[in-house]
């Protein structure tokens, strides 16, 4: 009985493996089946397939051929696009790219400048058949390359300058002044000129440069816009001057400081000089210094002298005057004259030399309100003379400057300039 049993259970394996092979087969068999149809049906019963390529490239050919034989250049006719429809086996048809169609324009034979209209021929892979083009022709324009040179000036479009101040504009200066101009000769003769147009949206109120593009123009002073037609170059650099003129005071400076309002009173004729120059330099300028005052040179009550005028960088003297009248007269001061004597700790003489003063005493005359100058003393005075320049292998008599200190509550100095004579031995 139990045998019995396993024998059951082995049978029911043996018939359940065949089975999941008879399965397998079937599906292997389908597949088959469905290849060996789609084969058919490609292969005999759908033999032709039609397929549109897109934008392929028609190539100019022979183009060196007429320029270096009649110095002719092609200006048209390049990057032309073509849509092209082929019929064929769906397997070949389906795989053709832009890349495996050429189509070429000849344009050998072409002896003259003029506009013509090509063939375009097409070279398709094996087992293809062309159906149709978008476009079977070209047109190419052909004509001979020239430049001529033309003037470059300018235009203003839009500029407006600033109002007051006396504002005015100057000459525009431009990078280059001619411009050469390429292309086909019939279309050169209609350019008159080139210009830059000039066009400034905010007021202008100081010197500026801008970057133009070149504009042709025919000699009716309309735009010329031809594709064929090159420029270069193509833009350019303006310097826009702008200028102001304005009165400006003139004054002077003082090199010690010693001079105020309390102590001397200075006078220039003219007070005023109108000056141009660019806006800028003008705008910021608020006074010409037209001299420097030692005030220790200063000797009289009354001291006049004329200046000549020096305007500074790039300001122009619009009035042309050439000179100024310096007035200064002294305003509450007095003079006093004090009887110095110099002794050795005056004497600063760092590489030893021998010396003698021929003179030891000098007289010094002093500026100042009188209560500060007549409480000057000799204590309050230092006269020094400096050696330092001369060396021990130096000998002969030599004027030395005398330097002057002074040690006062108020403005006191000394007027005019004093020396002492040295005999170095």
């Amino acid at each position: 009985m139990r045998t019995l049993v396993n024998k059951k259970r082995a049978d029911s394996k043996t018939s359940g493996s065949s089975d999941l092979r008879h399965a397998h087969l079937a599906k292997v068999l389908c597949i088959l089946a469905a290849v060996v149809i789609w084969l058919y049906v490609m292969n005999v019963e759908n033999p032709d397939y039609e397929q549109t390529i897109e934008s392929v490239p028609v190539t100019i050919v022979n183009a060196e051929e007429i320029e270096l034989d009649n110095s002719l250049t092609i200006y048209s006719g390049y990057d032309v696009k073509v849509n092209v429809t082929v019929q064929g086996r769906k397997n070949l048809v389906s795989k053709i790219t832009a890349d495996d169609i050429k189509l070429t324009a000849d344009v050998s034979g072409i002896k003259e400048a003029g506009t013509y209209t090509l063939n375009i021929k097409a070279d398709i892979p094996d087992g293809v058949k062309l159906v149709s083009m978008s476009n079977d022709t070209i047109t190419v324009f052909i004509d001979k390359k020239e430049s001529i040179q033309v003037d470059l000036g300018y235009e203003f479009t839009n500029f407006i300058l600033e109002s007051g101040s006396g504002f005015s504009l100057g000459e525009p200066v431009i990078s280059v002044d001619t411009v050469t101009v390429t292309g086909p000769s019939r279309y050169l003769a209609d350019i008159s000129r080139a210009v830059v147009k000039i066009s400034v949206l905010e007021r202008v109120s100081s010197s500026m440069t801008v970057y133009c593009d070149i504009t042709l123009v025919d000699s009716d002073g309309d735009t010329v816009t031809n594709p064929y037609i090159s420029k270069n170059p193509s833009t350019a650099k303006v310097e826009i001057p702008v200028y102001a003129e304005k009165d400006v005071p003139l004054t002077v400076d003082y090199k010690y400081g010693y001079f105020n309002e309390d102590n001397v009173d200075v006078k220039i004729s003219p007070e005023t000089i109108k000056v141009k120059g660019d806006a800028s330099v003008i705008t910021a300028l608020d006074s010409i210094v037209i001299m420097t005052i030692n005030e220790k040179k200063v000797t009289k009550d009354v001291d006049v002298s004329t200046v000549t005028l020096s305007m500074p960088e790039g300001v122009e003297n619009v009035d042309n005057v050439q000179s100024a009248t310096v007035t200064i007269s002294q305003v509450g001061t007095s003079t006093r004259t004090m009887s110095l004597t110099i002794d050795e700790d005056d004497i600063v003489n760092p590489n030893g030399v021998d010396y003698e003063l021929l003179s030891d005493t000098v007289n010094v005359t002093f500026r100042g309100k009188a209560p500060d100058l007549y409480a000057l003393s000799p204590i309050n005075v230092k006269a020094t003379i400096d050696l330092s320049s001369y060396s021990s292998t130096f000998t002969g008599v030599v004027t030395v400057p005398l330097e002057i200190s002074i040690r006062s509550s108020g403005i006191v100095y000394e007027v005019g300039e004093y020396n002492v004579q040295v005999n170095i031995y």
